[in-house]
């Protein structure tokens, strides 16, 4: 269960209402097809990813994409074979199930309101 400043996002009722309606299965990895999208990340592609990135927050493991984008070639490799991995098995760390909520105004909306905050999430 959520909780941010002591109160459970879940007791909120719009908030909730959203939450269970937009409620959806499980996600199918699994594709019979052959396409490029579906093969392993390449080098060049996770480089090309962690060029792009911008300095955003940490999520809950302390990482800044700064410090991905200096990590030695043999770390780099490293966290591709985990990438790949990952990809291939279609098993996820657990910490990846998990995320920073936080609740941010929509500017020039009342504030008392529930449905006038927009959620961002630190993963």
């Amino acid at each position: 269960m959520l909780v941010c400043k002591g109160v459970s996002i879940n007791t909120i009722p719009e908030i909730a209402n959203t939450k269970a309606s937009r409620r959806e299965g499980e996600v199918e990895f699994s594709s019979s097809n052959e396409e490029g999208y579906n093969s392993p990340l390449t080098l060049l592609e996770l480089r090309v990813a962690l060029h792009r990135s911008g300095n955003t927050a940490a999520g809950p493991d302390g990482l800044h994409f700064i410090m991905l984008r200096h990590l030695s070639e043999s770390s780099i490799l490293f966290l591709l074979l985990m990438l790949n991995r990952i990809w291939e098995t279609q098993v996820f760390p657990t910490q990846w199930c998990h995320a920073h909520v936080l609740p941010f105004p929509k500017p020039g909306k009342d504030p008392t309101s529930a449905n006038n905050y927009r959620p961002i999430a630190l993963c």
